[in-house]
């Protein structure tokens, strides 16, 4: 006896139903939710990525200090952080500036070492946008001391001076 003896004493199974039954293969299931997931997945790392490369590749002015010491001039000192143009320590997403004599002055993030006394001309007041009266600043507190020197502008921020050049961000 074999099989399809058998078949046949069991229910008269016609062939092509048997051909049918062994080379049946079950349909897959559309998985519709993998699809919108990857999708989101995908976006959401892309934005990520985007996120923090903007944040990496932050441009700054550059340090190029040329300090020399004498009347109404600076010393520079290599502390400081003048990667962003901003104070030491301080992040933001804007250039500070100073208004003097009726010029704007950028930082350069460049911090001084010390300034002369008699170079200093008084202290800010503060304003939120692009500084537009006499020393008006948009990063410093109110009453911070700043004075000319030689190349611009310095200007006093927890104790250390920082230069302000006429170079825009």
């Amino acid at each position: 006896m074999n099989e399809e003896f058998l078949l046949q004493a069991v229910g008269h199974i016609d062939e092509d139903l048997i051909v049918q039954a062994e080379t049946y293969r079950p349909v897959r299931r559309s998985r519709s939710w993998q699809r919108p997931l990857s999708t989101l997945a995908a976006c959401a790392a892309v934005a990520f990525v985007l996120y923090w490369g903007a944040g990496s590749l932050r441009m700054g002015s550059s340090n190029s200090a040329s300090g020399s010491t004498g009347g109404g001039e600076a010393t520079t000192s290599s502390s400081g952080d003048s990667s962003n143009g901003n104070f030491p320590g301080e992040t933001q997403d804007f250039c500070p500036a100073i208004l003097v004599d009726g010029q704007l002055y950028w930082s350069s993030g460049e911090v001084l070492s010390s300034v002369d006394e008699s170079a200093i001309l008084g202290t800010t007041t503060y304003t939120d946008g692009i500084p537009d009266q006499d020393g008006q600043s948009n990063a410093v507190p109110e009453g911070a001391r700043y004075g000319r020197i030689d190349g611009g502008i310095a200007v006093e921020m927890d104790g250390q001076w920082v230069l302000f050049t006429t170079k825009g961000p």
